[in-house]
C-alpha cells in the first residue's frame, strides 16, 4: 500500500472515529447523558457545544474558525499532493490533523458548533473531542519528524566542489 493511500485511510478512519464518539455521547447511548464519570478522578464526559475556537475561546465567532478549518483542511491536502516526502511520521501527521480537521469541520456545518465531551479531572483543562486529541497527536507527530528524524542527504554537491575550486587528490 502507498503512503498517499495510507494517509487518506488515515484521516477517514480518524473521521470516522471522531463522528461516532460524538454520536454516542449527545445521541444513542447510556453515555448520552448530560455529564458521566469514566475513570474516577481522571475522566468524564460532559456534552458541551463550543461556537468557538480551540479552548473555547471566542465563543460565537464559529464563523470565523469556519473558514480557519476549510483553510487548514485545504492546505493539508494540498501539502500531501505536493510533497515528495515519504517519511511515514511526516504522512501520519498530516492524516491525523486532517481527520481531526474535517470531524470539527463537519460539526461546525451540521451544528454550528463542535461537540466536546472529554473532560479531564486531574487538571484544569477545557472539555474537548476526539478530534481535538487527533489534531494534537498529529502536532506532536509533526514536531517529532522535524527535529528528531534523520533528514535524507542532500543531492545537491558542495558548491566548492561544484564549482573547481577543491585542488585534484594526490
Amino acid at each position: 500500500m502507498s503512503r498517499r493511500h495510507a494517509f487518506w485511510i488515515v484521516a477517514f478512519a480518524s473521521l470516522f472515529l471522531d463522528y461516532l464518539s460524538k454520536e454516542l455521547i449527545f445521541r444513542g447511548s447510556p453515555l448520552a447523558a448530560r455529564s458521566q464519570e469514566v475513570l474516577p478522578g481522571v475522566v468524564s464526559f460532559q456534552r458541551e457545544m463550543n461556537t468557538g475556537g480551540v479552548f473555547g475561546l471566542l465563543q460565537g465567532a464559529g464563523g470565523i474558525f469556519l473558514w480557519i478549518t476549510v483553510a487548514a483542511v485545504l492546505s493539508i491536502i494540498w501539502i500531501v499532493s505536493k510533497t515528495s516526502q515519504k517519511r511515514a511520521t511526516f504522512v501520519l501527521s498530516l492524516s491525523l490533523m486532517l481527520g481531526g480537521g474535517l470531524g470539527n469541520l463537519l460539526d461546525r456545518l451540521l451544528y454550528g458548533a463542535v461537540r466536546d465531551f472529554i473532560k479531564l479531572e486531574f487538571v484544569r483543562w477545557p472539555v474537548f473531542n476526539v478530534a481535538d486529541a487527533l489534531i494534537c497527536i498529529g502536532w506532536a507527530v509533526l514536531v517529532a519528524d522535524l527535529f528528531l528524524f534523520e533528514k535524507p542527504a542532500s543531492k545537491e554537491p558542495n558548491r566548492k566542489e561544484a564549482s573547481g575550486s577543491n585542488p585534484p587528490a594526490k
